[in-house]
Protein backbone atom coordinates (compact mmCIF):
# COMPACT_ATOMS: atom_id res chain seq x y z
CA UNK A 1 0.00 0.00 0.00
CA UNK A 2 1.08 3.68 -0.44
CA UNK A 3 0.07 5.98 1.94
CA UNK A 4 0.62 9.81 1.94
CA UNK A 5 2.59 10.90 4.86
CA UNK A 6 -0.11 12.62 7.00
CA UNK A 7 -2.41 9.59 6.76
CA UNK A 8 0.11 7.02 8.16
CA UNK A 9 -0.85 8.05 11.56
CA UNK A 10 -4.29 5.59 10.75
CA UNK A 11 -3.68 3.50 7.73
CA UNK A 12 -0.56 2.13 10.44
CA UNK A 13 -2.83 0.43 12.00
CA UNK A 14 -5.84 -0.52 9.75
CA UNK A 15 -3.23 -1.69 6.85
CA UNK A 16 -0.16 -3.15 9.06
CA UNK A 17 3.14 -3.14 6.82
CA UNK A 18 6.61 -4.21 7.14
CA UNK A 19 8.62 -1.64 5.85
CA UNK A 20 7.81 2.23 4.43
CA UNK A 21 9.85 4.45 2.65
CA UNK A 22 9.18 8.17 1.96
CA UNK A 23 9.13 12.06 4.01
CA UNK A 24 7.72 10.97 7.06
CA UNK A 25 8.02 13.79 8.91
CA UNK A 26 5.58 13.23 11.81
CA UNK A 27 6.91 11.18 15.23
CA UNK A 28 5.84 7.88 15.83
CA UNK A 29 6.82 5.99 18.98
CA UNK A 30 6.04 2.84 17.88
CA UNK A 31 7.97 3.24 14.28
CA UNK A 32 11.95 3.29 14.11
CA UNK A 33 12.80 5.45 11.22
CA UNK A 34 15.90 5.72 9.71
CA UNK A 35 17.10 8.67 7.27
CA UNK A 36 18.44 7.27 4.19
CA UNK A 37 19.24 10.82 2.14
CA UNK A 38 18.10 14.27 2.16
CA UNK A 39 16.74 15.39 -0.41
CA UNK A 40 16.75 18.48 -2.13
CA UNK A 41 14.25 20.45 -3.32
CA UNK A 42 13.21 21.33 -7.09
CA UNK A 43 11.11 23.68 -8.93
CA UNK A 44 8.49 22.14 -11.29
CA UNK A 45 7.22 24.60 -13.92
CA UNK A 46 5.26 23.59 -17.13
CA UNK A 47 7.67 23.69 -20.25
CA UNK A 48 5.11 26.62 -21.65
CA UNK A 49 6.78 28.45 -18.74
CA UNK A 50 9.60 30.91 -19.40
CA UNK A 51 11.28 29.81 -16.20
CA UNK A 52 11.35 26.08 -18.25
CA UNK A 53 14.24 27.48 -20.62
CA UNK A 54 16.35 27.90 -17.03
CA UNK A 55 18.85 25.53 -15.82
CA UNK A 56 18.67 26.62 -12.18
CA UNK A 57 16.47 29.73 -10.49
CA UNK A 58 17.09 31.81 -7.48
CA UNK A 59 13.63 33.34 -5.58
CA UNK A 60 14.07 36.25 -7.12
CA UNK A 61 13.36 34.55 -10.57
CA UNK A 62 10.04 32.79 -9.56
CA UNK A 63 8.79 35.74 -7.11
CA UNK A 64 6.17 36.45 -9.73
CA UNK A 65 4.73 33.31 -10.62
CA UNK A 66 1.83 31.36 -9.22
CA UNK A 67 2.17 29.11 -6.81
CA UNK A 68 0.47 25.58 -6.26
CA UNK A 69 0.88 24.14 -2.66
CA UNK A 70 -0.01 21.21 -1.05
CA UNK A 71 -2.69 21.61 2.08
CA UNK A 72 -1.72 22.86 5.06
CA UNK A 73 -2.21 19.61 7.03
CA UNK A 74 0.82 17.87 5.52
CA UNK A 75 4.37 18.52 7.53
CA UNK A 76 5.99 18.81 3.53
CA UNK A 77 3.95 22.11 3.49
CA UNK A 78 6.31 23.72 6.15
CA UNK A 79 9.13 22.83 4.49
CA UNK A 80 8.31 24.11 0.82
CA UNK A 81 6.80 27.27 2.53
CA UNK A 82 10.16 28.43 3.32
CA UNK A 83 10.98 28.55 -0.68
CA UNK A 84 7.94 30.76 -1.21
CA UNK A 85 8.66 34.71 -1.46
CA UNK A 86 8.22 37.04 1.29
CA UNK A 87 5.28 35.73 3.88
CA UNK A 88 2.57 37.18 2.05
CA UNK A 89 3.94 38.07 -1.22
CA UNK A 90 3.42 34.66 -2.83
CA UNK A 91 0.38 33.96 -5.23
CA UNK A 92 -1.13 30.80 -4.14
CA UNK A 93 -3.37 29.73 -6.98
CA UNK A 94 -4.04 26.19 -5.03
CA UNK A 95 -4.19 24.15 -2.75
CA UNK A 96 -3.53 20.23 -2.85
CA UNK A 97 -3.60 16.92 -1.83
CA UNK A 98 -0.25 15.40 -2.66
CA UNK A 99 2.35 16.23 -4.79
CA UNK A 100 0.69 14.19 -7.62
CA UNK A 101 -1.86 16.05 -8.08
CA UNK A 102 0.41 19.42 -7.90
CA UNK A 103 2.04 18.16 -10.51
CA UNK A 104 -1.07 17.31 -12.35
CA UNK A 105 -1.94 20.70 -11.89
CA UNK A 106 1.58 22.49 -13.07
CA UNK A 107 1.23 20.35 -16.81
CA UNK A 108 -1.95 22.49 -17.25
CA UNK A 109 0.33 25.58 -16.22
CA UNK A 110 -1.92 26.63 -13.31
CA UNK A 111 1.31 27.64 -11.91
CA UNK A 112 4.54 26.12 -10.10
CA UNK A 113 5.54 23.60 -7.55
CA UNK A 114 8.43 23.45 -5.00
CA UNK A 115 8.98 19.24 -4.49
CA UNK A 116 11.88 16.78 -3.26
CA UNK A 117 14.08 15.92 -6.42
CA UNK A 118 13.14 12.61 -6.49
CA UNK A 119 9.53 13.29 -6.99
CA UNK A 120 10.64 15.44 -9.51
CA UNK A 121 12.30 13.06 -11.70
CA UNK A 122 8.36 11.46 -12.22
CA UNK A 123 7.39 14.87 -13.60
CA UNK A 124 5.69 14.52 -17.61
CA UNK A 125 7.35 15.60 -20.45
CA UNK A 126 5.26 18.28 -20.25
CA UNK A 127 6.73 20.09 -17.15
CA UNK A 128 10.46 20.64 -15.83
CA UNK A 129 12.38 20.46 -12.50
CA UNK A 130 14.49 23.06 -11.88
CA UNK A 131 17.56 23.48 -9.69
CA UNK A 132 16.89 25.96 -7.17
CA UNK A 133 19.71 28.43 -5.44
CA UNK A 134 18.20 27.75 -1.88
CA UNK A 135 19.76 24.19 -0.82
CA UNK A 136 17.20 23.37 1.31
CA UNK A 137 16.59 19.59 1.58
CA UNK A 138 14.08 16.99 3.09
CA UNK A 139 14.60 13.81 4.90
CA UNK A 140 14.11 10.61 2.95
CA UNK A 141 13.14 8.08 6.17
CA UNK A 142 12.59 3.73 6.13
CA UNK A 143 10.64 2.67 8.57
CA UNK A 144 8.97 0.19 10.28
CA UNK A 145 7.00 -1.10 13.11
CA UNK A 146 9.24 -1.08 16.57
CA UNK A 147 7.43 -4.11 17.03
CA UNK A 148 8.91 -5.97 14.17
CA UNK A 149 11.31 -8.74 15.51
CA UNK A 150 13.97 -8.29 12.73
CA UNK A 151 14.68 -7.16 9.68
CA UNK A 152 14.09 -9.83 6.87
CA UNK A 153 17.15 -10.52 4.01
CA UNK A 154 14.23 -9.31 1.87
CA UNK A 155 13.27 -6.08 3.52
CA UNK A 156 17.56 -5.54 3.66
CA UNK A 157 18.21 -6.47 -0.08
CA UNK A 158 15.04 -3.72 -0.58
CA UNK A 159 16.10 -1.17 1.53
CA UNK A 160 19.69 -1.69 -0.32
CA UNK A 161 17.66 -1.20 -3.76
CA UNK A 162 15.86 1.90 -2.42
CA UNK A 163 19.13 3.34 -1.86
CA UNK A 164 20.97 2.43 -4.77
CA UNK A 165 18.34 4.29 -6.73
CA UNK A 166 18.96 7.23 -4.17
CA UNK A 167 22.77 7.23 -5.18
CA UNK A 168 21.86 6.92 -9.00
CA UNK A 169 20.20 9.94 -8.94
CA UNK A 170 22.64 12.00 -8.03
CA UNK A 171 21.30 12.24 -4.34
CA UNK A 172 23.88 11.54 -1.13
CA UNK A 173 23.17 9.17 0.91
CA UNK A 174 23.46 9.70 4.70
CA UNK A 175 25.73 7.74 6.70
CA UNK A 176 22.93 4.93 7.78
CA UNK A 177 21.99 4.54 4.12
CA UNK A 178 25.63 4.27 2.69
Amino acid sequence: DVHSSRDIYYSKYSHPFDIGFGTLLTTHDDLEKVPLAHLPFRLVVSQDNPLSRCGRVGREDYAGESFVVLSRDTPEREYSDRLLPAPGKARITAEVSSTQVALRFVKRNVGVHFTDKLAAMSVSSDCRALEIDDALTIPFFVFWPRTSAELTEEIRELIAEICASISAAGIDLTAEGA
